[in-house]
């Protein structure tokens, strides 16, 4: 095949798709796939790849910025026999009403509501904003967001919870299919240097924004004595956790590690003995199963995909989202007990079998490979 994948973030930046997107497009091109990637870049510049890379510079106005990325999947596009769309998806589908490729859309949330939620405008959970109404706005935002996902021939979610929302906006179900991410892993990784003097560490890696609710595990932290904990992320609720954490006199045994780097991340959940997952909304968490393959017992709420990961008394805890009381009692519970940490920490690590790099790669080969087929 010969395919443009269409990307929000890409390396050197950091996240999920700058994880992602050059996993999947290298063993594409390992498979003799010919391959590009247009996507939105600080710099002109970045890391080399095997692969074309057209990198749109994010200092440009936004409708500038648009209009150069249309033009670029359009350029791009012609050579190709389907567009792989992983952000930048309002761009890809409006290139693709000249192209009229085949096109495969990956979803991993809603971003109206996340748009919402960082705006102030919204503060209902994401399930029950999928359900309510709200600005016209918002509302305006919702319907365009339905018709690019509409869009696509298929649309690959990492989640069953992400496909029944999908299925929602007015995509058949024959078009959605889940793939999970998958888990890979350095060939070596040591563990990192925390400075916290406390004998047990808690960690926590997310978006520092508020459906992830990091202050609720400062607070459970505050009530368990002789407990650190690590903040892995960065975002705009930085501050705001920062002044709890003195409000609540535990910044002395709270690290804030900020944005990392993946193999940093990696090294610091090594280096710790407990993963807590607190958010009210989660696609796939894929920091909850890299925490799980290191063989760390985990504390995650039954929020979105999480439970399609993690099995309550198995192989981690499950609580409810924005419970409190039940976040303090599994995090003592793990405390309390290095035999029930090591119990289903141990089991936790069965989880990397399931997402492994080759089948997600084999899974998604197959979609694309169908999608081209149907519009041949």
């Amino acid at each position: 095949m010969d395919l443009t994948v269409v990307t929000g973030i890409f390396p050197p930046d950091i996240g999920g798709p700058a994880s992602y997107v050059p996993q999947l497009a290298a063993a594409l091109t390992n498979e003799g796939h010919r391959l590009r990637v247009v996507t939105y870049s600080e710099t002109e510049v970045g890391p080399s790849f095997p692969f074309e890379v057209t990198r749109i510079p994010r200092g440009r106005r936004r409708w500038a910025r648009m209009g150069q990325a249309v033009a670029a999947i359009i350029r791009a596009g012609r050579r190709s026999d389907v567009l792989l769309v992983n952000g930048l998806a309002l761009q890809a589908a409006c290139a693709n009403l000249i192209l009229r490729k085949p096109l495969v859309m990956k979803v991993v949330g809603d971003i109206v509501w996340e748009r919402a939620q960082n705006r102030g405008e919204v503060s209902d959970t994401f399930e029950e904003f999928q359900v309510s109404r709200y600005s016209r706005r918002v509302e305006a935002e919702r319907v365009l967001q339905r018709w690019w996902v509409q869009q696509a021939d298929k649309v690959i979610v990492p989640s069953r919870f992400l496909g029944r929302c999908v299925a929602a906006w007015g995509v058949p179900a024959h078009r959605i299919e889940v793939v999970y991410n998958a888990i890979e892993f350095p060939a070596s990784l040591a563990r990192a240097e925390i400075p916290l003097a406390s004998p047990l560490k808690v960690c926590t890696v997310a978006r520092l924004v508020p459906w992830k609710n990091v202050a609720g595990v400062l607070k459970a932290v505050a009530s368990l004595a002789d407990v650190g904990l690590v903040v892995v992320g960065d975002g705009p609720e930085r501050k705001r956790l920062e002044a709890i954490a003195v409000d609540l006199g535990i910044r002395h045994r709270t690290f804030f590690a900020g944005g990392r780097s993946r193999p940093e991340v990696l090294s610091l959940l090594r280096a710790c003995d407990i993963f807590v997952l607190n958010s009210s909304y989660e696609g796939f968490a894929h920091a909850l199963v890299e925490a799980m393959c290191l063989g760390l017992p985990v504390v995650a709420t039954t929020a979105g995909g999480n439970p399609e990961v993690v099995v309550h008394g198995e192989n981690g805890l499950l609580i409810p989202p924005l419970a409190d009381g039940e976040l303090i009692d599994a995090l003592a519970t793990l405390t309390r007990s290095a035999t029930e940490r090591e119990r289903l920490g141990h089991a936790a690590t069965e989880v990397a079998a399931r997402l492994s790099p080759a089948a997600m790669v084999r899974s998604t080969r197959a979609i694309l490979e169908a999608a081209r087929s149907r519009k041949a």
